[in-house]
């Protein structure tokens, strides 16, 4: 989660500057360990100065505009250039500087990633403080922070994705810019405000896609605020169960579309090492989760081509990781059930009918040398794969079942024309285009907490 209220209450410039003194502290440069701290403070750095600078370029235009506009226009884009000046450079004083800082920033962040998922988090409690001010003043009334609000929700509405045509039946969807209120302040106590409330009012008001609302439910929450919540679509809120005890308080977790489940996968394990044959089994965690690429199988994921994920593995013994990647790679089609698909796609390849596939596709079957050096030279030469480690079993078998069921969905559109899957015995295995036969139709998949765990585990 970004965070957003540290910006709002200290301002760019102040990070930039802790990012200086840790620069001076390093004092000379000698060792590899300062010369990636430099580097790790001095990106931060330049990526502030940018979002700072992405500001300025609207005051600028705000002054450009200014020139030729009336008295009273004039005077509001004048005073929209003060304050991109002011942020997110420096602290924000006021609400409406304090909602301009914010957006810069998912602005920002969203353009930087391109990313769905760029949430607000809990809008009503870093934003409180500055809300709480000018309505205490006289400088804001209660009316103009709610006309704001339901600008911030047009605005939000606006954040849209590019996309390729031919993705656009995977990747389409919403932006997931979830914003949460209520629940409970780290004393247990109540969180919800006047702000909170506004924030709901400008939901009801104005029925945009984004973003998405969630609320923390809890018994301590005010009474004018619960009533609130129950004016809310249903459709278009989630309320979420939130214990009085602060250290059980769980993160709320939004929804994330089957399509981006899969892509995003994909983009985690490829930070993994890959590895082709011989491997050495050293190299390996004792435990974990193995995926397997094919030479000639890829997918389109924001416009650029990956390797697809074709089989998604774990063992049940502790410890056999290494056994079950040495069977795949130099055992036979008993030890390994991974040979015995591939041995019956090479021999369905040249005879469908032929007599010896019965045979094989047995699990303790009669070998056939002449198929296991086809299978030899195929895994050999053409495949290639990457593994997490994960020590605990019951962690591992989750995994694995999320992992293909979610990988699943969408495999099938995926596999190339060639793909040797396409003339495997196994109908899940032609059906789904993976090499698994397991867990293909499983409700157990993916969600975008155990996409964060993975992202976790692959460090």
């Amino acid at each position: 989660m970004i965070n957003y209220g540290n910006v709002i209450e200290e301002g760019l410039e102040a990070v930039i500057e802790k990012c200086h003194q840790k620069i001076r502290q390093l004092k000379s440069i000698e060792t590899k360990e300062k010369v990636e701290k430099y580097d790790f403070y001095k990106g931060i750095i330049l990526a502030l100065e940018g979002a700072i600078a992405f500001a300025e370029n609207y005051a600028r235009e705000a002054e450009k505009l200014a020139e030729n506009a009336d008295a009273k226009r004039r005077e509001e884009l004048l005073e929209i250039a003060r304050i991109c000046r002011k942020v997110p450079r420096q602290r924000a004083d006021t609400f409406r500087e304090a909602v301009q800082s914010f957006w810069f920033i998912h602005c920002v962040v969203f353009i930087e990633t391109n990313g769905r998922g760029v949430s607000p988090g809990r809008f009503d409690q870093y934003m409180y403080r500055p809300f709480k001010d000018d309505i205490e003043s006289g400088r804001m009334t209660e009316g103009e922070a709610l006309e704001l609000l339901e600008l911030l929700r047009v605005k939000h509405s606006e954040m849209v994705r590019a996309h390729a045509w031919f993705l656009e039946a995977v990747v389409v969807g919403g932006t997931y810019q979830n914003l949460t209120l209520g629940g409970v302040d780290r004393y247990g106590r109540g969180a919800d405000n006047e702000l909170s409330k506004l924030i709901l009012q400008a939901g009801i008001n104005l029925r945009s896609p984004q973003p998405t609302l969630s609320v923390r439910w809890n018994d301590k929450l005010s009474k004018d605020f619960k009533l609130k919540v129950e004016r809310v679509d249903v459709e278009e809120e989630s309320v979420f169960s939130s214990p009085s005890v602060v250290e059980e308080e769980a993160p709320l977790i939004p929804k994330v579309s089957k399509g981006e489940v899969y892509h995003r996968i994909h983009e985690i394990v490829e930070s993994l090492p890959l590895y082709r044959y011989p491997v050495s089994m050293e190299d390996l965690p004792e435990n974990g989760i193995c995926f397997f690429y094919e030479e000639g199988e890829k997918i389109p994921i924001e416009g650029e081509v990956k390797d697809r994920i074709v089989r998604v593995e774990t063992h049940r013994d502790e410890g056999g990781f290494r056994d079950m990647v040495f069977n795949h790679f130099e055992g036979d089609k008993n030890s390994s059930g991974f040979r015995r698909q591939l041995g019956g796609a090479i021999i369905s390849k040249k005879n469908l009918d032929h007599p010896s596939l019965e045979e094989w596709l047995k699990d303790t079957g009669s070998i056939f040398d002449d198929v296991e050096a086809l299978i030899d030279e195929e895994l050999r030469e053409r495949f290639s794969f990457r593994c997490v480690r994960v020590d605990s079993e019951e962690e591992r078998v989750d995994f694995e079942e999320r992992l293909i069921a979610s990988l699943a969905l969408y495999a099938c559109f995926q596999c190339s024309k060639s793909w040797l899957g396409r003339v495997a015995p196994s109908d899940n295995i032609r059906i789904f285009g993976l090499w698994n036969e397991k867990h293909l139709e499983s409700d157990n998949v993916m969600t975008l907490e155990h996409l964060l765990r993975l992202e976790e585990l692959t460090g």
